[in-house]
Protein backbone atom coordinates (compact mmCIF):
# COMPACT_ATOMS: atom_id res chain seq x y z
CA UNK A 1 0.00 0.00 0.00
CA UNK A 2 2.84 2.45 0.66
CA UNK A 3 7.04 2.61 1.27
CA UNK A 4 6.26 2.43 5.11
CA UNK A 5 4.61 -1.15 4.71
CA UNK A 6 7.31 -2.44 2.42
CA UNK A 7 10.13 -1.22 4.97
CA UNK A 8 7.85 -3.15 7.81
CA UNK A 9 7.74 -6.09 5.36
CA UNK A 10 11.74 -5.72 5.18
CA UNK A 11 12.30 -5.77 8.66
CA UNK A 12 10.32 -8.22 9.16
CA UNK A 13 12.02 -10.20 7.04
CA UNK A 14 15.29 -9.44 8.38
CA UNK A 15 14.10 -10.61 11.53
CA UNK A 16 13.04 -14.17 9.96
CA UNK A 17 16.22 -14.74 8.34
CA UNK A 18 18.48 -13.53 10.36
CA UNK A 19 17.03 -13.75 14.26
CA UNK A 20 14.24 -16.39 14.28
CA UNK A 21 15.43 -19.10 12.15
CA UNK A 22 18.52 -19.18 14.07
CA UNK A 23 16.85 -18.72 17.24
CA UNK A 24 14.59 -21.79 16.27
CA UNK A 25 17.86 -24.35 15.28
CA UNK A 26 19.08 -23.39 18.50
CA UNK A 27 16.62 -24.28 20.45
CA UNK A 28 16.15 -27.65 18.83
CA UNK A 29 20.04 -28.02 18.52
CA UNK A 30 21.66 -26.02 21.82
CA UNK A 31 25.31 -25.20 21.08
CA UNK A 32 26.16 -27.94 24.03
CA UNK A 33 24.31 -30.77 22.12
CA UNK A 34 25.47 -33.96 21.51
CA UNK A 35 24.62 -37.03 18.85
CA UNK A 36 23.80 -40.30 19.71
CA UNK A 37 27.49 -41.42 19.50
CA UNK A 38 28.52 -38.64 22.31
CA UNK A 39 29.86 -36.58 19.81
CA UNK A 40 29.66 -32.54 19.44
CA UNK A 41 26.36 -31.70 17.44
CA UNK A 42 27.99 -28.19 16.25
CA UNK A 43 31.50 -29.79 15.30
CA UNK A 44 33.54 -30.33 11.59
CA UNK A 45 31.32 -28.55 9.22
CA UNK A 46 28.63 -27.75 11.18
CA UNK A 47 29.73 -24.12 13.31
CA UNK A 48 27.41 -23.67 15.68
CA UNK A 49 25.45 -20.38 14.34
CA UNK A 50 24.32 -17.01 16.06
CA UNK A 51 21.17 -14.99 15.86
CA UNK A 52 21.74 -11.58 14.79
CA UNK A 53 20.40 -8.71 16.65
CA UNK A 54 19.28 -6.09 14.17
CA UNK A 55 20.83 -2.93 14.78
CA UNK A 56 20.00 0.11 12.12
CA UNK A 57 23.22 1.88 13.25
CA UNK A 58 24.68 -1.24 11.36
CA UNK A 59 25.25 -0.45 7.79
CA UNK A 60 24.64 -3.60 6.61
CA UNK A 61 21.87 -4.30 8.43
CA UNK A 62 20.14 -0.66 7.11
CA UNK A 63 21.29 -1.90 3.33
CA UNK A 64 19.33 -5.05 3.86
CA UNK A 65 16.30 -3.10 4.97
CA UNK A 66 16.77 -0.52 2.40
CA UNK A 67 16.93 -2.94 -0.81
CA UNK A 68 14.52 -4.75 0.28
CA UNK A 69 12.09 -2.43 1.01
CA UNK A 70 12.82 -1.09 -2.92
CA UNK A 71 12.62 -4.77 -4.39
CA UNK A 72 9.58 -5.25 -2.79
CA UNK A 73 8.17 -1.34 -3.43
CA UNK A 74 8.85 -2.15 -7.46
CA UNK A 75 7.25 -5.56 -7.05
CA UNK A 76 3.80 -3.36 -6.14
CA UNK A 77 4.72 -0.39 -8.30
CA UNK A 78 5.57 1.83 -5.95
CA UNK A 79 8.15 4.98 -5.93
CA UNK A 80 11.44 3.92 -4.70
CA UNK A 81 12.75 5.80 -2.09
CA UNK A 82 16.73 5.69 -0.90
CA UNK A 83 16.58 7.70 1.62
CA UNK A 84 18.34 5.83 4.15
CA UNK A 85 17.56 9.00 7.57
CA UNK A 86 14.32 7.91 6.52
CA UNK A 87 14.13 4.36 6.27
CA UNK A 88 15.89 4.43 9.31
CA UNK A 89 14.03 6.68 11.18
CA UNK A 90 10.87 4.48 9.87
CA UNK A 91 12.47 0.92 10.76
CA UNK A 92 13.75 2.06 14.29
CA UNK A 93 9.53 3.35 15.14
CA UNK A 94 8.69 -0.79 14.21
CA UNK A 95 7.77 -3.26 16.88
CA UNK A 96 8.41 -6.48 16.25
CA UNK A 97 7.39 -9.33 18.11
CA UNK A 98 9.84 -10.79 20.32
CA UNK A 99 10.71 -14.64 19.11
CA UNK A 100 8.97 -17.58 20.64
CA UNK A 101 10.54 -20.97 19.93
CA UNK A 102 7.83 -23.53 18.72
CA UNK A 103 7.72 -26.78 19.63
CA UNK A 104 7.93 -29.75 17.49
CA UNK A 105 9.97 -27.97 14.77
CA UNK A 106 11.19 -30.81 12.49
CA UNK A 107 14.65 -29.71 11.24
CA UNK A 108 17.02 -31.81 8.98
CA UNK A 109 19.95 -33.49 10.67
CA UNK A 110 21.24 -35.20 7.61
CA UNK A 111 21.15 -34.10 4.19
CA UNK A 112 18.83 -37.82 3.10
CA UNK A 113 16.31 -36.36 5.74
Amino acid sequence: SDFNDCVRWGRTLFEDNFHNTIAQLLHNFPPNQMTTSGAPFWSGPKRCPAPVKFDADTDEHLDFIVAAANLRAFNYSLPPNRDRDFIKKCVTSLVVPTFTPRSGVKIAVTEAE
